[in-house]
């Protein structure tokens, strides 16, 4: 029983491989906000009951708005696919692949982007400190 109960544990416990930080570009004509300066993106990977989310954002740990999301997303065969989905003011309507590793979608704004990110690992500032 105890050895039941320690291996589920262990299994809850093991890091979903699609949860995380991205960091890429949105690749666009410049034409309005927010295809205008820095064209560096976010892209933040959680997971709850639902399925998983994804929100896009310019910058992480700030209170920044979100360019888009798109939530409830099933993974399958290694995979999360995109399939006109999504919602947000500046970008919406994703197409593409989200792995593990990275993030390639299309999505609508004022026209067509193109959103490239791979996984990123944060390292604070202060570690060792």
């Amino acid at each position: 029983m105890l050895l039941t109960s320690l291996l589920t544990l262990s299994a809850f416990a093991q890091k979903d491989p699609f949860v995380g930080i991205y960091k890429g570009e949105i690749i666009a004509e410049k034409y309005g906000y927010p295809i205008t300066g820095d064209k560096t993106v976010y892209a933040e990977v959680y997971r709850n009951a639902k399925g998983y989310h994804i929100k896009f954002v310019p910058s992480i740990f700030t209170g920044c708005e979100t360019y888009g999301k798109a939530e409830n997303l099933k993974a399958e065969n290694g995979k999360i696919v995109l399939d006109n989905v999504g919602e947000g003011e500046n970008l919406r309507n994703f197409n593409g692949v989200i792995t593990p590793e990275e993030i390639n979608v299309k999505a609508k704004h004022r026209g067509d982007a193109q959103l490239k990110l791979k996984r990123y690992n944060y390292v604070s500032p202060t570690m060792g400190m």
